[in-house]
């Protein structure tokens, strides 16, 4: 077992328990009515407000009375970590940390408002031209880390009641799920039709399938499916990237280069386990090699990540975190030490220059600037999921329970 990674999440567990959940996040720059309710301008102010808090390296939020929230997504991910730490080192107090998150996660469910257990990522309002995000609004983001944080935390509290929501999860999914000329993809948002975020649908697989270890989580058509996996397959360029987003009204493509890279990933590595053709399986396999060949040039040899390729600066905490994540998965998928060794390097350098010494992660770097704002959902539940990850699979590899 990595002792120093071990030791980093100690830490950063630590400063968890003493500085609580609420926190200020990168987008939460129009978390105040008064400005969020403003009409002049909108969403181009709202929009420029948003991108100040975020590429500020002073934090500006007290100023404008910009509250801290306490992240609905940030609890999934946190729910992941803690479950995972839990079955690694069986210690009751990342188990009650696990409990205590899963209830907050249940408190956060829009059900009563949709009929399904379905949540929004954010505490806060959200807008980009052409589309925005609230807390009434359900988001496959914010539930499908839901549904894997739900899952998790099944292996080490397996009451029926977390069956039950993860299937009605799966509901909302399928609700999701359009077929539009030759595509089939899951929507962001219940409201935004004729939108292809290729990350959005491979992340609801990655969902489905940690869904149907703990439920008969089956759409009633498996070959929604298969399409959603030819449509991800088809949409990769031939050096093996996929852009963030393609609108089909206005052929508006989205290009952005960063963690979301990563998810692609994740999510193919679970499609290749829910599809049973073996001629679509060879398909995938091809895909999450052209993917990796890409992605590994997305990193430094050291293991630094770039902010948006080929852009190299800043370094985000975000897109450190997704590397260990994907290279820890890909090495065991693929099983294949040289990720797992990969990861490792990255965890390594992330430790040594963007943890602070109190216990947090830093949210950016840029030369001699570093932006030490204590983002929780960004940063610390995002690093706790990653080191959590590598932890655990590191240690079944090596024979560690």
């Amino acid at each position: 077992m990595d002792h120093l990674i071990l030791h980093s999440l100690k830490k950063l567990h630590l400063w968890i328990k003493q500085n609580g959940l609420e926190s200020w996040d990168p987008y939460d720059g129009i978390n105040n009515p008064k400005i969020s309710s403003l009409r002049p301008l909108y969403p181009y102010l709202h929009i420029a407000l948003i991108q100040l808090h975020k590429h500020s390296p002073i934090n500006l939020r007290p100023l404008l009375n910009i509250k801290k929230g306490i992240d609905t997504k940030g609890i999934a991910l946190l729910l992941q970590a803690y479950s995972l730490l839990y079955l690694t080192t069986r210690s009751k107090e990342y188990r009650d940390t696990a409990h205590n998150l899963f209830k907050l996660l249940l408190e956060n469910s829009l059900f009563n408002k949709y009929g399904y257990h379905c949540w929004a990522s954010h505490y806060y309002p959200y807008v980009t031209i052409g589309s925005e995000l609230s807390p009434s609004i359900p988001d496959i983001i914010g539930t499908v880390n839901a549904i894997k944080g739900l899952v998790m935390y099944y292996r080490i509290n397996p009451m029926s009641k977390i069956k039950e929501i993860v299937q009605s999860s799966c509901k909302f999914l399928e609700s999701l799920v359009e077929e539009k000329e030759q595509y089939t993809y899951f929507l962001y948002t219940p409201r935004s039709s004729g939108k292809i975020v290729p990350n959005a649908s491979a992340e609801a697989l990655e969902a489905i399938y940690y869904a149907s270890q703990i439920t008969n989580c089956q759409f009633e058509n498996e070959k929604v499916i298969e399409r959603t996996v030819s449509t991800l397959i088809k949409l990769q360029h031939p050096q093996g990237s996929w852009v963030y987003s393609i609108s089909l009204a206005t052929g508006k493509i989205r290009h952005q280069l960063d963690f979301h890279q990563g998810y692609m990933i994740d999510g193919l590595i679970s499609g290749y386990k829910l599809v049973r053709s073996l001629e679509l399986k060879s398909l995938i396999a091809d895909s999450i090699l052209r993917g990796v060949a890409f992605y590994r040039k997305m990193f430094t040899k050291d293991g630094v990540a770039y902010y948006r390729y080929p852009s190299r600066y800043p370094v985000d905490i975000h897109n450190q975190a997704q590397g260990i994540i994907t290279f820890t998965k890909l090495g065991k998928f693929l099983d294949d030490n040289s990720y797992l060794e990969f990861a490792e390097k990255i965890a390594h350098w992330t430790i040594a220059n963007m943890q602070d010494i109190s216990g947090y992660f830093y949210f950016r770097k840029l030369g001699p600037i570093t932006y030490k704002i204590p983002y929780m959902r960004w940063s610390q539940a995002w690093m706790m999921l990653a080191l959590s990850t590598y932890i655990t699979i590191t240690s079944q590899k090596r024979g560690f329970q």
